[in-house]
């Protein structure tokens, strides 16, 4: 995963906060996302401004003081012409990216050399600790800095555009066996009850009629998308893991060409986009 997103153009500017599911006992790969956002962030810090380097240099050229001329000129401009843009006061904090982002562990789905027999029930847990993941409750999520989680309205932005914070992801991508079919089984479990707010069963996901217009977007409607990426070494056939969630998932990516058009009988259809790890 992690070398299929260092090939890919992430910009921490679109994705402003990356959240890493790892499972229990995995700490190899929780220390592999940290160095990974390390690198992301060293990747697309803004480069130092010349003038900044030689005002802080201790050898720096010393400015000139302005001269009579210069003074009555800069005493005669507008307020408006001195004062900078939004625009750009937004597009300069906009360029200058902040680390955010979140590893959560959740229970592995079935251990290694697990019976059958139990294996279920410790699905059904990390099924579970997947559902609070998505839904922003998971005991290992903190608020974000500048976001207040009760409150549906944060801070605008200043274009005043800025749509409400919510605790769904935008996209889910995936290519691990056990644990990434219990993340998109999750998606999926959310996106229906969000459609199905007519039962009284779904009252627990969804707020009251009246607090609808205030609440966080359906989501069906913009968020929980999932990406289910084919294992490279999987050249002729699908893995089990991919057998499962092809139906359930909005992409199904393989490597290789011959599992181009693969396709279930209760719906979707993989797709063909070469190798993203070699």
């Amino acid at each position: 995963m992690l070398s299929m997103l260092a090939r890919a153009p992430l910009d921490p500017n679109i994705f402003t906060h990356r959240t890493y599911v790892v499972s229990s006992g995995d700490s190899f790969s929780a220390l592999k996302a940290t160095e990974f956002e390390k690198d992301l962030l060293e990747q697309h810090l803004p480069p130092a401004s010349p003038a900044v380097t030689a005002a802080t240099s201790k050898r720096g050229p010393i400015p000139s003081p302005p001269t009579t001329l210069q003074k009555r000129r800069r005493q005669e401009k507008k307020p408006e012409e001195r004062k900078p843009s939004d625009s750009s006061a937004s597009k300069t904090l906009s360029e200058t990216p902040s680390s955010s982002y979140t590893i959560i562990t959740v229970p592995r789905a079935r251990k290694v050399h697990q019976s059958f027999l139990t294996a279920p029930v410790s699905t059904l847990h990390c099924l579970w600790a997947c559902i609070n993941v998505l839904r922003g409750t998971h005991p290992d999520q903190q608020p974000q800095k500048g976001h207040d989680i009760s409150s549906p309205f944060p801070a605008l932005t200043s274009t005043g555009l800025s749509p409400p914070t919510t605790p769904y992801p935008n996209i889910i991508l995936t290519n691990g066996p056990a644990t990434a079919v219990c993340v998109i089984l999750a998606a999926r479990i959310l996106r229906a009850v969000a459609s199905m707010s007519i039962f009284p069963l779904c009252n627990s996901f969804q707020q009251k009629p009246s607090q609808q217009s205030q609440s966080f977007p359906r989501p069906q409607e913009r968020y929980l998308r999932t990406v289910f990426v084919e294992s490279w070494a999987r050249v002729t056939t699908l893995s089990l893991s991919g057998k499962i969630v092809l139906p359930l998932v909005d992409r199904f990516l393989v490597q290789w060409d011959g599992l181009a058009g693969r396709s279930s009988w209760l719906g979707g259809k993989s797709e063909f986009v070469g190798a993203l790890v070699a």
